[in-house]
């Protein structure tokens, strides 16, 4: 079967990829500004009442307004990030929502036109399959994990990510798992994998839009720590979209990764399992070969469509 290519190329990806960041960005400008203008606001507000009744300014005086303002604005500064940085969990999610409904118009309409060209999508799998997912959440978060702890203590990056896990998991736990657990991985998951991995595997095979909608999912990370990380949990994030056919896959995937790792972060896992390095060894062995078990099982799930065209053909 002639698989049809959609028109767009490039475009396709840019678009929306641009949109994300753009949101983000204008999210991220518009909260900073309301978190320093609620700090600076007393001290402007003693300026404003200091020259209320002046009906004119002479140009001395205005020099000294806003060399007083930028006093004031410069001074705020280290408050105004220990703020954001102490609910990096509640804002991290916030910009989530805020790029979810641009980001599922998008999944939606790519779905609608599927329906529509009736082009060939992988089937479904049944739920009970899920506990596969499940599983192997836990144990690649707990692998990946230990192995980034490792490399961290072998290479001195600790500093790197240390201000970011703070502010992470200074929330309250419920506070974490709704937005570190829940929210953040629905907004991911339906941008990188249900617009950008889908949209990369239109044209091409299931390897390249892996390893393309992984990348930018990884960069979009703070520090080398989580860039690494991000890069192999986004292929196993496309993978189960892959074999599963739905993007409740890697949504639930995400979402398992995530939840393991505060969990464990909050009972102190990670720490006892590194102060004996004969439990830590063991534990990550048994995780990646348990993991790995894992894999081949999903592995075997059935997702080719009847008259699929193999990705062979895509790239000829």
């Amino acid at each position: 079967m002639e698989q049809k290519q959609r028109r767009g190329g490039f475009g396709r990806v840019i678009v929306p990829l641009l949109l994300f960041w753009v949101i983000q960005w204008i999210g991220s400008a518009i909260i900073s500004s309301v978190i320093s203008m609620s700090l600076a606001w007393p001290e402007l507000q003693k300026i404003l009442d200091k020259y209320a009744n002046a009906e004119t300014l002479s140009s001395a005086q205005t020099d000294a307004i806003w060399s007083q303002i930028s006093k004031i604005m410069t001074d705020i500064i280290p408050a105004a990030t220990k703020i954001i940085l102490e609910h990096s969990a509640e804002l991290t999610a916030l910009l989530g929502v805020l790029t979810l409904p641009v980001m599922f118009f998008f999944f939606a309409r790519d779905r609608k036109l599927d329906r529509e060209e009736q082009r060939p999508v992988n089937k479904k799998a049944p739920l009970y399959k899920y506990v596969f997912l499940a599983g192997l959440g836990v144990t690649a978060c707990i692998a990946l994990n230990n192995l980034e702890n490792m490399c961290m203590m072998a290479f001195d990056l600790n500093n790197s990510y240390s201000g970011t896990a703070e502010g992470f998991y200074s929330a309250s736990f419920p506070i974490q798992i709704i937005c570190l657990g829940l929210i953040t991985p629905l907004a991911e998951e339906i941008f990188y994998r249900g617009v950008l991995f889908q949209r990369y595997r239109e044209n091409g095979t299931f390897m390249i839009a892996a390893i393309y909608s992984s990348l930018l999912f990884s960069i979009s990370h703070s520090n080398l720590v989580q860039v690494i990380f991000a890069l192999v949990v986004g292929m196993l994030m496309a993978y189960a979209y892959e074999k599963y056919g739905s993007v409740k896959a890697p949504i639930f995937l995400h979402m398992m990764v995530n939840i393991t790792s505060l969990v464990l972060t909050r009972a102190d896992g990670f720490t006892w399992m590194f102060k004996n390095f004969a439990r830590l060894g063991l534990v990550t062995v048994g995780c990646v070969f348990a993991g790995s078990v894992l894999f081949v099982m999903i592995q075997g799930i059935d997702e080719k469509p009847e008259n699929a065209v193999s990705d062979s053909e895509l790239v000829e």
